[in-house]
């Protein structure tokens, strides 16, 4: 979270009287056609009074990089606004192209910068059109516009820009819905994410690193599902969200132990996904790390990384439920296209009460899923043994971790649930990891979720829950590796 940013989502009180004020001072500028640089001054109040941004987070005149000789009016947090006394002949509805082309060209600048993924307004302070880099054609219906008619429309403004524009929630708490609302398909963010991921994947899809990246990526989904009867550039499509997905996934796993997301976004974004600093401070291998989704690293991904690590820090995630990465999943890929997948996921709750009454020793039985999915039942599994374990009060906390990593174990062929069920075993296992910390012992280990087709395995039962793993590298600039279990390298017929 920035230091000038207010702390709390912008929550007013609708029948305040000193917000209609607001909102008719700018309308007054606007109707009165006076220059830019009023409407600037009367769409700061608003901000500033409002609480979508402070004064200290507000810049006006800002070049969008070092080399421009024009400046963006005004620019709250990763927002361009750039005013115009009209910015149409007849209206918003028909906004001026040049100053479309203008307000792209600040937004390219910036992002050619490294300065992340910004958002951009074009307002005459009545109508309000929003850009992001790639957006496309102009889209003068809400939620893409806002036309603020009078006094009365402040509230709507305010939503539009806390919501939309701005993006200005903090400390926001992680449910099913408030993730839908954020990393949903029907966010503006979202969209803007994923129109820079695709433009990224368009200009290095033909790298070779990228194509052995994705060729592996389509080899495991086509074993996971079959055949899937989609055109290349739907695969294309579908192996971008995944990336966005497995993106989300680890910052958030990363936040959820304690790192401090926005700063790493500042730093170094790279590691967001390579994981080396939570690898360093948990002990954790084979959850945050390099695969097939780490190619943005290699390509100049780093403003889209850093956009998107801004964006994740403004949840409180250690407040998140077990199966966030589940819900993650659900939300990115909506029910029809998951359908059309053949993909299921069991609910928590059946989960939990599966895992309940079929372990009934715990302590003393091994949990192997060997088509984990999304990691629920693995997920299950793991906190029952946890709960046992401190029940017992017999073991210390290293041996706790120790025997919970022999005693859950996963497996399957889909890249990206196997992504997901290791964030599902590591947060489950949350509690233990830490114990080990505080006792000042090392928690290091991998996480026992496996890639690889259970169905082609033939091994001795003694093999899946031993410690001996294999990695496989792919010869690229990061030096990606992919980790399997010994027996799943030497079977598995996926990788002769």
């Amino acid at each position: 979270m920035t230091p000038q940013e207010p702390v709390g989502r912008p929550h007013i009180d609708p029948d305040d009287p000193q917000f209609p004020p607001l909102a008719d001072n700018i309308l007054d500028r606007h109707n009165n056609n006076e220059p830019e640089a009023n409407i600037t001054s009367a769409v700061r109040d608003f901000l500033i009074l409002t609480g979508l941004a402070t004064a200290e987070g507000i810049k006006e005149e800002n070049p969008p990089s070092d080399t421009s000789r024009r400046a963006v009016d005004l620019t709250a947090h990763d927002t361009f606004v750039e005013m115009k006394r009209r910015v149409g002949t007849t209206g918003g509805n028909n906004p001026n192209p040049s100053y479309i082309e203008q307000l792209d060209d600040y937004l390219l600048q910036s992002q050619s910068l490294g300065k992340g993924v910004r958002m951009g307004i074009l307002t005459d302070g009545k109508h309000w059109l929003l850009r992001w880099p790639n957006a496309g054609p102009v889209r003068t219906v809400y939620p893409y516009a806002f036309t603020l008619e009078d006094s009365r429309g402040w509230m709507g403004l305010f939503e539009w820009l806390r919501d939309k524009a701005l993006v200005s929630h903090i400390n926001v708490t992680p449910t099913r819905g408030s993730i839908a609302i954020h990393f949903g398909p029907a966010s503006l963010s979202y969209q803007r994410d994923i129109a820079a991921l695709k433009s990224l994947y368009s200009e290095c899809a033909a790298y070779e690193t990228i194509r052995i990246k994705r060729r592996l990526w389509h080899d495991l989904l086509r074993t996971a599902l079959g055949e899937i009867a989609r055109s290349p550039e739907e695969l294309d499509d579908l192996f971008v969200r995944h990336t966005y997905l497995s993106a989300v996934v680890a910052m958030v796993v990363q936040a959820t132990f304690g790192i401090d997301i926005y700063q790493k976004a500042e730093t170094d974004p790279a590691d967001l996904l390579h994981g080396r600093q939570f690898h360093s401070d948990t002990g954790l291998q084979g959850v945050v790390e390099s695969d097939f989704f780490t190619w943005p690293t290699e390509v100049g991904g780093l403003p889209f990384l850093r956009t998107l690590g801004r964006r994740v820090d403004r949840f409180d995630w250690p407040e998140a439920p077990p199966d966030v990465a589940a819900i993650l999943y659900e939300t990115v890929i909506p029910p029809e296209e998951r359908r059309q997948l053949g993909e299921y996921y069991t609910p928590a709750w059946l989960a939990r009460t599966m895992v309940r009454e079929l372990v009934t020793e715990p302590l003393e039985q091994h949990v192997l899923d060997p088509a984990c999915g999304s990691g629920t039942f693995i997920a299950e599994a793991v906190a029952h043994f946890f709960d046992a374990a401190k029940q017992s009060g017999g073991l210390h906390p290293k041996q706790v971790l120790d025997r919970m990593r022999a005693a859950v174990t996963g497996i399957d062929v889909h890249p990206v649930a196997v992504h997901l069920a290791r964030s599902a075993w590591a947060l489950a296992a949350k509690p233990a990891i830490l114990a080990v910390k505080e006792s000042g012992y090392d928690a290091s280990g991998t996480v026992p979720v496996y890639l690889g087709d259970s169905l082609q395995l033939r091994f001795n039962p003694g093999d899946m829950f031993a410690a001996h793993e294999v990695r496989i590298a792919v010869e690229d600039e990061q030096n990606t590796e992919l980790i399997f279990p010994a027996a799943l390298v030497e079977q598995a017929d996926n990788f002769d």
